[in-house]
């Protein structure tokens, strides 16, 4: 009686649970499939929730990057790679020439674009000058 029991409750219940991870390996390996209003609430990594790319600096009570993390970013329907270096910022590991500092906001970030394709980058590498990407 136990195992029929055990049976039918595998029955009704293994379907949902495949459903429910397919759904999510879906929607994980395709984020535009859905809205990108949706998309953004469901993908964005802005915060400091678990996940998220930011921390909350009590004495200052502001959000500074997490150091050394890398996770996939969405916003507005754009992919790409965040990751940060031993300092929170974006750039590549063991960059040590920082003769010029670029500070600013989500357009030297490079918000919506790989590391590869931002201002700094490409100051780095098409004119070989020490640039240091600090934006937040």
């Amino acid at each position: 009686m136990i195992p029929h029991r055990l049976q039918r409750i595998a029955a009704a219940v293994l379907p949902s649970l495949v459903t429910l991870i397919a759904a999510e390996l879906i929607l994980r390996g395709f984020p535009g499939l859905v809205p990108i209003d949706v998309g953004t609430a469901l993908y964005s990594v802005y915060g400091t929730e678990p996940g998220g790319i930011y921390f909350l600096d009590r004495p200052t009570r502001a959000n500074f990057m997490w150091p050394h993390y890398h996770t996939r970013a969405y916003w507005n329907g754009y992919v790409w790679e965040h990751r940060t270096d031993e300092l929170g910022f974006r750039n590549p590991d063991g960059l040590r020439d920082r003769t010029l500092v670029w500070l600013g906001d989500s357009l030297i970030y490079g918000h919506g674009v790989e590391e590869e394709d931002t201002a700094v980058h490409r100051l780095r590498s098409e004119h070989g000058w020490g640039a240091y990407n600090a934006a937040r």
